[in-house]
């Protein structure tokens, strides 16, 4: 009995996991398009599923970055950075990015030097504090 329940849950927690990655997948296939609006439906729906989900948290963060919607893309990049994952830095990228169209350029210098800790290898950090740096006219050394 207990085995039979170990594999329904097991079998439970995949067919799961195959809905997010499909309302994912289709989020992404939207975003591309240009329809934010119909990506982030597919990512709401992904995240009624897992809402803990970092790669589900970064779609639909990169959705409402590009609806200009930039307090609740923070609100779900944060979700993303709680944990280290494999687009980590680029989930850095995007918040440094959302704070510095916010007017925050000084946390956002902070958001790509944090990250440069552990991400050395990401040209874009680079660019973009060099870019936040030079439009902000603040200096490596004032920041």
């Amino acid at each position: 009995m207990f085995s039979l329940l170990l594999s329904w849950s097991a079998f439970s927690l995949y067919a799961q996991s195959d809905k997010v990655k499909a309302y994912v997948e289709q989020g992404i296939a939207l975003h591309d398009k240009g329809d934010y609006k119909g990506a982030i439906e597919e990512y709401q729906k992904a995240l009624a599923l897992d809402a803990a989900s970092p790669m589900v948290n970064y779609e639909i963060a990169s959705s409402y970055f590009a609806a200009k919607d930039y307090d609740k893309a923070l609100k779900h990049i944060n979700v993303t950075l709680q944990k280290e994952t494999e687009f980590a830095d680029h989930a850095y990228i995007l918040k440094g990015s959302v704070l510095d169209l916010q007017g925050k350029s000084k946390e956002a210098i902070a958001v790509y030097k944090n990250a440069l800790r552990t991400h050395q290898d990401n040209y874009l950090l680079y660019y973009n504090l060099a870019l936040t740096l030079f439009n902000s006219k603040a200096s490596v050394t004032e920041t």
